[in-house]
Order: structure tokens, then C-alpha cells, then sequence
């Protein structure tokens, strides 16, 4: 994984994954538009639209993931999420749909979101983050200089 796509997978965000993915199955998922989380210093919020399979293949259910968290680096720590159900749409409708979502986010400025196509793949969706005992820690130095 690129630390570049890891990056910003930390904290809250990192948790609302996991939220995620104990809720919803990958293998439903069709597509994740990740905004980005603002910060402030004591808490982050958020929003992930969601798109799943529908009973037919043309159609897709819409939700969305909205949370706020304290940073990675806050003394206490707290999160909360709300996945709700938004509808079901036509797939061909979902950039029109995702478009609206910015407009109406211009206010807060979160910018544009990340579009990930997971398209049922569990492998694609645990790209998103790696697993805790993943992070490697650096090698230990004596601190001193041996020749």
C-alpha cells in the first residue's frame, strides 16, 4: 500500500472503515466516495456515501456513513457514526447523485471525495487501511556509534 493511500486513513476515518465494514459486508459493496474528514483540534467529522448491489443489477441502495471521532493524537478518545439508507437509484445516476452531495457540502468545504471501486471485492476494500499488526515499527538503535 502507498502511504499516500494510507495517509489519510487514520484516526476517525480509520475507525468509520471499520464501522463500515462490520456492517456491510465488502462483497455488497459497489463503490465508497470518501470526503474529506475535517479537522479540528479536539474532533474530526466526516461523511462516506456508500453504494450496494441492489436485487437488480442496475440498481443500487445509497447510504451514508456520517461520524465524528477525536484524532488519532487526542488525549481522550470518542466516536460516533450513523449508516443510514438513503434510497435506491439507478446506477447510471450515481455521479449526478455524488455531484449534489458536494454542492450541498460546498459550505462546510470539504473538497472533492475520493471514489474507490470495491466492486465486491473484500481484498479492495482492506487496501483502504492496513491492520494494526501490520504497521511496522522502525528498528531500535543503541545510540551509539559502533565502526
Amino acid at each position: 500500500m502507498t502511504e499516500e493511500r494510507d495517509g489519510g486513513r487514520r484516526g476517525s476515518l480509520r475507525r468509520a472503515l471499520e464501522h463500515l465494514r462490520e456492517r456491510m459486508g465488502p462483497d455488497t459493496v459497489d463503490r465508497l466516495w470518501i470526503f474529506p474528514v475535517l479537522e479540528w483540534e479536539t474532533r474530526e467529522t466526516g461523511l462516506i456515501v456508500v453504494s450496494r448491489y441492489g436485487a437488480d443489477d442496475g440498481e443500487r441502495e445509497v447510504h451514508t456513513l456520517r461520524f465524528r471521532g477525536s484524532p488519532e493524537r487526542a488525549d481522550r478518545e470518542f466516536f460516533q457514526a450513523e449508516l443510514e439508507e438513503e434510497g435506491r437509484v439507478p446506477a447510471d445516476r450515481l455521479p449526478r447523485i455524488i455531484a449534489g452531495v458536494s454542492r450541498r457540502l460546498r459550505g462546510e468545504d470539504p473538497g472533492e471525495p475520493e471514489e474507490i471501486a470495491v466492486e465486491g471485492d473484500p481484498e479492495v476494500f482492506d487496501t483502504l487501511f492496513p491492520p494494526p499488526d501490520a504497521v511496522e515499527e522502525p528498528p531500535m538503535t543503541s545510540g551509539t556509534n559502533e565502526t
